[in-house]
């Protein structure tokens, strides 16, 4: 114990980051080992089914021949483990992004109803916030099914979340949707260059896996992710559509403060990727 109260804070810190490292480490291998080993099962599977079918037709039974131990460890592991662990990786981050994301716009809302919910445009923000509501919920429930690590700056997400909205809505109605228009318009962006990363990224595991069929596809996570995002971006997209409705545009400084807004928001997402 005196020997950590003697270390200075970032000596803790180091130590700290080591640990994170050691433990994703161990994670990420744990990971390819276990997709490794599935893969095999497969292969065998493949080679016994087709073996047995080959000798039938020659009158003959095939033995279950399997690959040399060096050609085994010099590719199949290395190269499945790549890509598991590459395809966690943008799974991981697609999650976390959007998970920080959905909880920073329900607040937003949360913030501008502080101010106006006896106005005229609460029901209209009600809507919205009950929408947003529901696509924090589910993506919590991803974050939990698939274990992602949300990302460290939720609490800051929070406030900023809250203060903008509540902020904006202190200037008027025009300018909370102005901030509506501008918040929705980088989301629906980042939902749209999410959907083609994903479409890619289902490519590329076809071609490795073979062909599985709808059934598997609709089963896999990208598709389960596909789905979400492209309705949430429809709804991100109708956000945007009421607050041009209800006068965004006629916000003081509108072009400024929408600026200000989607500079924030590309900010938010970039970090939110990484930490």
């Amino acid at each position: 114990m005196a020997f950590y109260s003697s270390l200075s804070r970032p000596h803790w810190y180091r130590l700290l980051r080591v640990q994170v490292l050691r433990l994703s480490i161990e994670n990420r291998q744990e990971t390819c080992r276990l997709a490794f080993h599935e893969q095999k099962r497969n292969w065998r599977q493949f080679a016994s089914a087709n073996g047995n079918a080959a000798g039938a037709a020659d009158g003959n039974a095939v033995p279950n021949v399997e690959p040399s131990g060096t050609e085994q460890s010099s590719k199949e592991p290395n190269d499945l483990c790549t890509l598991e662990s590459q395809r966690k990786a943008v799974l991981d981050r697609m999650i976390r992004v959007d998970h920080a994301g959905e909880i920073g716009a329900r607040r937003i809302y949360d913030g501008q109803l502080r101010v106006l919910g006896g106005t005229p445009a609460a029901p209209i923000i009600h809507h919205m916030a009950e929408q947003e509501r529901r696509h924090a919920e589910v993506f919590d429930e991803l974050v939990k099914r698939y274990r992602v690590r949300p990302t460290a700056l939720l609490p800051l997400w929070n406030l900023a979340g809250f203060l903008l909205g509540a902020g904006t809505a202190l200037l008027g109605r025009e300018s909370a949707m102005a901030c509506t228009v501008a918040v929705e318009e980088v989301v629906a962006q980042h939902y749209d260059d999410q959907l083609r990363e994903l479409i890619a990224l289902e490519k590329q595991h076809a071609s490795v896996d073979g062909d599985v069929g709808p059934a598997g596809a609709a089963k896999s996570p990208e598709a389960q992710l596909r789905h979400y995002i492209r309705q949430f971006r429809d709804e991100e997209l109708e956000h945007k559509d009421t607050g041009l409705e209800h006068g965004a545009e006629l916000a003081p400084a509108y072009r400024l403060l929408s600026f200000a807004v989607r500079t924030a928001c590309r900010a938010a997402i970039f970090v939110s990727e990484r930490i």
